[in-house]
Formats: structure tokens, C-alpha cells, sequence
């Protein structure tokens, strides 16, 4: 982000230009190791002015709620630090294990807890079924011609994956 700044100089017309300065400044305070409150401050009024310029420049269509969830930045820095020391990244992955586990429009809470629930059985079964202590039973392969094709247990357990996760 920083090094647009030099790059966007000679393309951007200066009105632009100016307005991505308020959000790289404001950025490159933020996630300073130490930030003084005037610094706080200064960040966050370069921010209101991107915020508030977005819709001049870009049209109201681009005024979104998502260019409105930057003037929430400076109160979170106050409260928890430089924006380096916290993170969404473990809630978003898990926002997106969720989505995987859900299919249909109702009863969620219930569909996502049995989706979970299977998916978990599945995996201990692939562990046992996997497991190297089990070698000694020697599981029959059938033959290709057989109606089970290859062996029954794994595709047993990749038609549960497919079709339970």
C-alpha cells in the first residue's frame, strides 16, 4: 500500500491522488509499534475525510457500508493497540467452516451441529479405517469387476465426505 503512493503520483489526477493519501497515512499510523493519541487522532480525522469524500469522487454507489466500517478503525486502536496486533483471519476461517457445513435455508443451528457431528464421525472412521495397528486384518480388496469397484471402505468414506459435508 505504501509503495502506491509514489507510483499512483504522476497517474492519478491530484484530487485522487490526495484522497488515497488519507487512507495510506491513515493506515501506515495505525500500524505503527507505538502510536501516540494526537497520532490517534490525526488518523482518524484523515480517515472521516476519505470516508466522507467517497461518494464525491466515486459516486454514492461506492459509499458502502464497508467504507463506513473505516471510521470504526481509530476506536479500535485506542481500545486494542496497532492494528498489526489483532486479527480477523481465525474468525473468518471459521466463519468459513460454518458455510461449508450449510446447506439449506432452515433450522440451521440444528443442520450445522449434525453436519459437524458427521463430519467428525467421519474423520474417526478414516482414522480407524487408515490406522496402521489395523493392518493385520488385511481388509478384501474386491476384484474391479465386482459391483463395490475398489475397495468398499474407502469409497464408503469419500461418498460420506461428499455428500455429508
Amino acid at each position: 500500500m505504501y509503495y502506491s503512493l509514489p507510483i499512483f503520483k504522476n497517474l492519478l489526477p491530484d484530487e485522487y491522488y490526495q484522497h488515497w493519501f488519507l487512507l495510506v497515512a491513515s493506515c501506515f499510523i495505525f500500524l505503527k509499534d507505538a502510536i501516540a493519541p494526537n497520532e490517534i487522532e490525526l488518523g482518524e480525522i484523515m480517515l472521516r475525510s476519505f470516508v466522507r469524500d467517497i461518494g464525491v469522487l466515486y459516486g454514492e454507489a461506492c459509499d458502502t457500508f464497508n467504507a463506513h466500517t473505516l471510521l470504526h478503525v481509530p476506536l479500535f486502536v485506542r481500545r486494542w493497540g496497532p492494528l498489526w496486533a489483532t486479527a480477523a483471519f481465525l474468525f473468518e476461517a471459521f466463519n468459513g467452516f460454518i458455510g461449508d457445513h450449510l446447506h439449506g435455508t432452515k433450522h440451521l443451528g440444528k443442520e450445522l451441529i449434525e453436519n459437524i457431528k458427521i463430519s467428525q464421525m467421519v474423520a474417526i472412521l478414516d482414522n480407524i479405517v487408515n490406522s496402521p495397528s489395523l493392518n493385520f486384518l488385511q481388509f478384501p480388496r474386491p476384484a474391479a469387476n465386482n459391483s463395490f469397484g475398489e475397495g468398499f471402505p474407502s469409497k464408503l468414506l469419500r461418498s460420506c465426505r461428499a455428500n455429508c459435508t
